[in-house]
């Protein structure tokens, strides 16, 4: 479905402030700045009526229209993708989502997703979570793996939605971050909001954005890095890996959120991915109300590593 925008640019726009910038602090189109260019390259944004390039210099009073597909429920068609199913039921499966896999359509993204892959494998979804999002309750990064649930049904999903809101649904994580952790233990709260600088990004805020709450657990020293444990009270974009950054202790491997200095590659050996692995998760059951434990560990790339 294509969805169109228009945007007045208003006075207090900051001077000489390209196209693509300006769109891609826009939080209604949630797109990245390379998104953005993309759309500018396609001929689907236009300024005053008329085709600009990505570096045009907006100016008061230009209204800007921009074309973005956006998915819909009729347009998403299951695809006979492989899935690590772990427990199915009439209300639940809980998988092992590989590296690599995106867990939703979204732009850049329109198949070969988690959520392809499920309408393909059960006609029936939740549909509490949008168009392009049936069954998804919490999601993973795209090259982050590990554990997930999915509901079936709009009953299943309320209930596991609420024990995650009321924190009850545990999910922990194994994590290889840069450097030598200093804590034992430690617990972090911040806000986190997109970044103003990049919309891909998220940023540790001192005033606003929304609540995050992560433990973390030490687990083993190496030289120059450690391997924490990372458990979720909140589920907040990217939570983890912006604490990790903000601490000065960013994951392995993370293309996005590692520190300017810290390494990619280990004694001669690398991850493509940041290391960063879905271990464990609990819930109670949505029907049978049983306390429901599932663990698994990460997969080889992962493994190797830590091995080496």
């Amino acid at each position: 479905m294509i969805k169109r925008y228009l945007f007045y640019v208003e006075d207090d726009v900051a001077d000489f402030q390209r196209l693509d910038q300006y769109l891609s602090l826009k939080p209604s189109l949630e797109l990245s700045r390379s998104s953005v260019q993309k759309l500018i390259q396609s001929e689907s944004v236009q300024v005053n009526g008329a085709v600009k390039k990505a570096r045009y210099t907006v100016k008061v009073g230009d209204a800007i229209t921009v074309q973005v597909q956006r998915v819909v429920r009729d347009d998403l068609k299951g695809e006979n993708i492989p899935l690590n199913i772990l427990y199915e039921d009439s209300d639940i499966f809980v998988l092992n989502k590989e590296a690599g896999m995106v867990v939703h359509p979204a732009c850049g993204h329109y198949s070969g997703t988690l959520v392809h892959a499920l309408l393909y494998h059960s006609e029936q979804l939740s549909k509490l979570n949008g168009d392009s999002r049936p069954g998804i309750i919490h999601r993973l990064d795209k090259d982050t793996s590990g554990l997930m649930i999915v509901a079936k049904n709009d009953k299943a999903h309320r209930y596991l939605a609420k024990q995650l809101e009321r924190r009850f649904l545990s999910r922990k994580y194994l994590v290889l971050v840069c450097g030598d952790f200093p804590y034992e233990h430690l617990k972090v709260e911040t806000g986190i909001a997109r970044s103003s600088k990049n919309r891909k990004m998220m940023d540790v805020v001192h005033d606003g954005g929304r609540k995050a709450i992560t433990h973390f657990l030490k687990l083993k020293s190496f030289s120059r890095m450690t391997l924490l444990e990372a458990r979720l009270l909140t589920g907040r974009t990217h939570q983890i890996r912006v604490h990790l950054k903000h601490l000065g202790y960013p994951v392995f491997g993370d293309p996005v959120y590692r520190a300017q200095r810290s390494f990619d590659t280990y004694q001669g050996f690398s991850l493509k991915r940041q290391a960063l692995h879905a271990y464990f998760l609990k819930f109670i059951h949505p029907s049978s109300k049983e306390v429901m434990f599932f663990k698994t560990d990460p997969p080889e790339d992962m493994l190797s590593f830590l091995a080496k």
